[in-house]
């Protein structure tokens, strides 16, 4: 399994500071349960695949407004499809799962058809919903209460008509979630704690009745589960100010901690993992960043690389290769995951004074690396790192999906405003020029698109 996220969007602004609070109290209800479904949380992949119609779906997500919508365009030509009002907002982006849509508004689930925007239903929700994810016709989702006193859920539904098979609430707040194994992994923190740093806590729900499979005991760190393998729960564990970050790992069985690397305090945030290895990037106070491989059982250190003598915030893990991206935009760096050899390192250009936009690697297709910078839209050769195309844009550029020999892109505003830097794009991979062939301007914030 691979994974590819920048390192500055993963620490997390959350909460205060210090100590102390209540534990706090749930209800649970459930009607006719389905059966324990197994998944695992769907990693981001590019395909060439074959030739089939593709759409791009997004939803806006302006909180200060009434007027959000779900948007469809053809991949092709970047025109309007269908247009569906939700209202309020959830802030998150749709779900397509076989020819349907999943979009929230900020109370509401609807199920939207692929082809023309039409209803077929909707789900009212205590808050902003979620989906976790659809298994054997299951919908498992869970809401957000944005305001003290609202109750938060997670919900199973049926897929083809919405009704509910089972719901648990609880007046905490879901930090992060993970639909796994037959499991729901939800990390928490508590609503109605009265100090200045709230507590967490992780909960495990059984996906077949949504029973309480363990509860951990109340914290302060933030933890955010990410995959489940060999009967363990992997995921990342900060603190409250989001300015530490380590790999830790509890029992899939009863949610105790397996292990921490490099320990409490420390940093080194997951750069992604595969069936050899978890990959971090160690960061000592004070120090040089490094690389380093770690056995995923134990946590014990498989090889790590010299120091490195640029600062890194952007990493991936793609096709076997660790991508490292320079705080500055400036340069990109590679190396073998298997052997922690330095593949190639390019200069990408004038090192930025936003460092908010590193270099990123987001795909890797066909023998050639996509990613952006602060300038743009780039294409390397993944043998040697040398550049293809350059695409400039200005903003805070993305890539979303790589299909059928078109990159689509994303290019926002960094304050989160609607703007003229709000721009979907589809360059032209497929002949090595990566020109634009669409761009559609969008009025208002918007989510993350969906390509397929």
């Amino acid at each position: 399994m691979q994974k590819s996220f920048a390192l500055l969007l993963i620490f997390l602004s959350v909460l205060l500071l210090a100590a102390c609070g209540p534990a706090s109290t749930s209800t649970h209800s459930a009607s006719t349960s389905p059966t324990a479904a197994s998944a695992t949380s769907p990693a981001a992949t590019a395909t060439a695949g074959t030739p089939a119609q593709v759409n791009v779906y997004f939803s806006t997500s302006d909180y200060t407004s009434t007027q959000n919508s779900v948007i469809a365009l053809n991949g092709e030509s970047g025109k309007l499809l269908w247009s569906y009002p939700t209202g309020g907002t959830s802030g998150q982006s749709p779900v397509l799962d076989h020819g349907v849509v999943y979009a929230g508004s900020d109370k509401s689930l609807a199920a939207l058809s692929a082809q023309d925007g039409k209803l077929l239903w909707s789900y009212a929700a205590s808050g902003p919903p979620s989906v976790l994810g659809i298994v054997n016709g299951v919908l498992y989702g869970d809401t957000f209460a944005r305001v003290k006193g609202t109750a938060s859920s997670v919900f199973a539904l049926n897929a083809s008509d919405g009704s509910v098979r089972w719901s648990y609430k609880t007046q905490d707040v879901f930090l992060s979630r993970l639909l796994a194994d037959g499991v729901i992994y939800e990390g928490i923190t508590t609503h109605d704690c009265q100090c200045s740093t709230p507590h967490t806590y992780v909960l495990a729900l059984n996906t077949s009745d949504g029973s309480v499979k363990w509860q951990t005991p109340q914290d302060i760190d933030n933890f955010t589960p990410e995959w489940t393998a060999n009967g363990l729960l992997y995921g990342e564990d900060s603190l409250p100010d989001g300015g530490v970050v380590n790999i830790l790992t509890r029992h899939v069985s009863d949610g105790s901690i397996a292990w921490q690397y490099p320990g409490k305090h420390q940093i080194a945030p997951m750069i992604g993992h595969d069936n050899n290895a978890i990959y971090a990037l160690f960061s000592p106070p004070g120090g040089l960043f490094s690389v380093r491989a770690l056995n995923p059982a134990t946590g014990s250190v498989l090889w790590q690389t010299p120091n490195l003598s640029t600062t890194y915030t952007s990493t991936s893990l793609l096709d076997g290769v660790i991508y490292l991206g320079a705080a500055d935009g400036s340069s990109l760096l590679a190396f073998d995951a298997s052997s922690s050899k330095q593949l190639w390192k390019v200069q990408l250009g004038t090192p930025s004074a936003n460092t908010n936009v590193p270099a990123h690697v987001w795909a890797v297709v066909d023998g050639t690396v996509y990613l952006s910078d602060p300038q743009g839209f780039l294409a390397l050769n993944a043998s040697s790192g040398a550049v293809k195309w350059k695409t400039p844009n200005n903003g805070f550029p993305s890539i979303v999906a790589v299909e059928q020999g078109v990159v689509y892109g994303i290019n926002s505003d960094p304050s989160g405003n609607a703007s003229s830097q709000n721009v979907l794009y589809a360059l032209k991979a497929s002949d090595g020029s990566g020109s634009i062939l669409w761009s559609y301007d969008v009025t208002q914030p918007y989510t993350a698109p969906v390509v397929g």
